[in-house]
């Protein structure tokens, strides 16, 4: 489907999204589809509610939320024009007619935004948006009462990925100009750690559960290509300008993860992912 080489030579995430746009459903359906299925599961939204999907995509949990709740509104933000362009596409083709979508960056959409959302949903964006702007900004475009659904990777993820890339600081000082490098992304410890930070931001009766999503691929260029084409590591390595060291980051760690398989059949790792919502009810304002 993609290449490695063909998307460390795309500039900016904003136009990997706009690469990846036509097959995101495929990629993803899969993987983050689990832990977004498991959310509706807890949720089960009923009657002519007004729900809000951050960061939507390619809109499969909008579409799946219209066509549960015909009586629902559903309006899907994310910045990627492509990939609200397969959403409108898919939601035509569908014949919904409660769904609909807004190109903006959340950043400026979600700030002050008046309380007037039953449901608000946020999954798999909080590591680039941040867990306190979304939950608090979520918490204030919900009515009194209303709910929040949440899913997101932890740190509890890509462990051995994780210790390949500290590695690399290591073994590398002074060689790269490690200003480009960005900051550890912002994700929740654990499910205690996402719940605590819920409820930090006004929200009750919390619930997070953990789920651990096995992942097996034939090499470490296969393992790449697929947890970049699928977002899960594009915040970060894009936030590198320079295409040479983002190239040779990905090359050295690939290098290194098949060495850590070497005698196994194949690259196995896993990831934990963490859905989290609330009951609704009273809202401490």
């Amino acid at each position: 489907m993609f290449k490695l080489s063909e998307l460390l030579e795309i500039p900016t995430e904003a136009e990997l999204y706009e690469t990846v746009a036509g097959h995101f459903n495929d990629i993803s359906a899969e993987f983050y589809g689990r832990a977004n299925r498991r959310l509706l599961e807890e949720l089960a939204p009923k009657g002519p509610v007004k729900v809000l999907d951050l960061a939507c995509g390619t809109g499969a949990l909008v579409l799946e939320i219209a066509r549960q709740l015909p009586q629902g509104q559903i309006l899907g933000v994310d910045l990627s024009e492509k990939m609200l362009a397969q959403a409108k596409k898919q939601s035509a083709s569908l014949g919904l007619t409660n769904a609909r979508f807004h190109q903006e960056d959340i950043r400026s959409f979600l700030p002050n935004h008046p309380p007037e959302f039953d449901l608000g949903l946020c999954c798999f964006a909080l590591s680039y948006l941040g867990v306190d702007f979304v939950l608090k900004g979520l918490h204030q475009a919900l009515k009194p009462g209303g709910q929040i659904g949440i899913t997101t990777s932890s740190f509890q993820s890509l462990v051995e990925w994780q210790q390949v890339f500290i590695q690399f600081f290591v073994e590398n000082q002074g060689k790269f100009d490690f200003q480009q490098i960005p900051n550890v992304p912002e994700m929740p410890m654990g499910h205690d750690d996402l719940k605590k930070k819920m409820e930090a931001a006004g929200f009750e009766k919390v619930h997070v559960v953990s789920l651990i999503i096995p992942l097996e691929f034939e090499n470490a260029e296969e393992a790449a290509t697929f947890l970049i084409a699928s977002g899960w590591l594009s915040n970060q390595l894009f936030a590198i300008k320079d295409l040479g060291l983002r190239k040779f980051i990905v090359e050295w760690a690939s290098e290194k993860i098949e060495a850590m398989h070497a005698h196994e059949p194949k690259i196995t790792t896993q990831v934990e992912f963490l859905v989290g919502w609330n009951e609704g009810g009273s809202r401490e304002s």
